[in-house]
């Protein structure tokens, strides 16, 4: 085992701290969970997080809720599960900030004890479109 000597100290090991005048403070962008939100995701975590402070938690406020969240992309509710869960369905595809602002716990509503669940649906095509069979020959589900 070699003693200690200032070239020993100035050999770097990972993962355990250097002392002063060795090794600098910062060593760059460390990886991390923090998200940058584009301004319009931002206004509506806001927005998300001003609601989550006043509402009372009931489906009524939730839909009203989710509605003003969303009002220019499509249908979105909440819908009681009937087992201690409701469900958040979305009837367009949902962008990932949209979906992290919701799930982030401090930020959507949820009655105490409540689980939430988030069913992605969008409108299925009633019809009969090139691609689809006619009623005697597809099947339903």
């Amino acid at each position: 085992m070699e003693p200690f000597t200032q070239k020993n100290l100035q050999t770097p090991i990972d993962g355990y701290p250097q002392p002063f005048d060795v090794s600098p403070f910062y060593a760059g962008l460390q990886p991390s969970s923090v998200v940058r939100l584009t301004d319009d995701a931002y206004r509506k975590l806001i927005l998300a997080k001003a609601f989550s402070n006043i509402t009372d938690a009931t489906l009524p406020s939730i839909n009203r809720f989710l509605r003003i969240l969303f009002t220019d992309r499509g249908k979105v509710y909440c819908t009681d599960g009937r087992d201690m869960t409701m469900h958040i369905v979305f009837e367009f595809p949902p962008t990932p900030s949209d979906l992290a602002i919701l799930k982030t716990l401090a930020v959507m509503p949820v009655p105490s004890g409540v689980d939430e669940r988030f069913i992605i649906a969008p409108t299925p095509n009633l019809g009969f479109a090139a691609d689809t069979y006619t009623m005697d020959e597809g099947t339903f589900y």
